[in-house]
């Protein structure tokens, strides 16, 4: 993710000459595409007439969530379609994916796909929708028609523009501060802008004072 902003920032424009855009899709249901390798059985819920109160289960024919197989045939079954779509796959990293013809980068995250690229070449990427149920999440840029910022990995991912220069800026998501904030029991708290409590010059002195040292041993050598 820090790779292709950085990308984003810094290179401006593809081989094409085009202006480079960061786009985020989300697929929905994503590990029901997989086809599983073994058998596997689970419990009917009981809404299913089927069930008959438990004494029935199913074999899944798809791969599910909370089996533990499902990531992995996720993951082969969207790496599958897009290097049938020309993009190459990374050596160390299976999640990221290249286009040589296209100039377009790709991170898979579950079921969130990040791209780099110019305008024409990520709408090529709505071709998942073929194969998906997918979900355009925003494309920013530095063009007055792009959005300015987008949600990916729980950060908030914004673009602008720096000293003059073009600027991408990854921000935690307050979310987490919030929860951390109710978890510690403190909604109620007060903030503060220092971080500790204010000490007088006596408290501050007592406890900066050092033990006193030990004498020096006498050595047992007699030279």
């Amino acid at each position: 993710m820090r790779l292709l902003c950085s990308l984003w920032a810094t290179k401006q424009r593809s081989i094409h000459g085009e202006r480079l855009k960061l786009g985020l899709w989300d697929i929905s249901r994503a590990r029901f595409y997989g086809t599983p390798k073994r058998r596997i059985f689970i419990e009917l819920p009981s809404e299913e007439p089927r069930a008959e109160g438990g004494k029935m289960c199913g074999l899944l024919q798809k791969s599910m969530y909370g089996t533990q197989d499902a990531p992995n045939k996720w993951q082969s079954h969207y790496s599958g379609i897009l290097i049938e779509g020309g993009y190459k796959r990374g050596k160390s990293n299976a999640s990221v994916f290249y286009h040589p013809q296209h100039n377009v980068r790709v991170m898979v995250h579950g079921d969130d796909f990040l791209a780099l690229g110019d305008q024409k070449h990520l709408s090529e990427l709505e071709d998942l929708r073929k194969s998906y149920e997918l979900k355009c999440l925003g494309v920013i840029g530095d063009q007055p028609q792009d959005k300015k910022e987008i949600h990916f990995l729980n950060r908030l991912v914004r673009c602008g523009e720096n000293e003059g220069r073009p600027a991408a800026w990854i921000e935690p998501d307050r979310r987490h501060v919030d929860l951390l904030i109710q978890s510690f029991g403190m909604t109620n708290a007060k903030g503060v802008e220092s971080p500790d409590v204010k000490k007088s010059a006596d408290q501050q002195a007592l406890e900066t004072r050092s033990p006193l040292l030990r004498k020096p041993r006498q050595s047992s050598d007699p030279q």
